[in-house]
């Protein structure tokens, strides 16, 4: 699969949902659950390969999107349902913290790899 700009610089809105379809069928989520008889309680492993929705968003960042903004806002981030997980068990709820904290630790280098702009928030 190629994943770079047509001739013209940005990739076009078919490209871009081609490019963000394989992403999303290779990024799924896995869930392997087990029983542990010494504590009496069931296991469950979440793993998510991020890589392809990395690379994604790092096509995202260099080309843009055709249109620029929508009606809806700015895309600015595409958060895997691994990460979201992960931070869930950490304490941190995207879906109620504020949006400024969001923005906060999308702007960490840490996670910067999921925003699908350049520069900071």
């Amino acid at each position: 699969m190629r994943y770079g700009p047509p001739k013209g610089g940005f990739l076009s809105r078919r490209e871009i949902s081609r490019i963000g379809d394989a992403a999303n069928a290779a990024g799924h989520l896995i869930q392997e659950a087990r029983w542990d008889d010494t504590d009496e309680h069931l296991i469950v492993k979440t793993t998510q390969d991020v890589e392809p929705i990395t690379r994604f968003c790092k096509e995202l960042q260099v080309h843009g999107r055709p249109g620029g903004d929508t009606e809806l806002g700015r895309h600015v981030a595409l958060i895997p349902n691994g990460i979201v997980h992960k931070w869930m068990r950490e304490g941190f709820n995207v879906y109620t913290v504020p949006t400024s904290e969001l923005l906060k630790k999308l702007n960490d280098s840490e996670w910067s790899q999921f925003r699908t702009i350049g520069g900071k928030l």
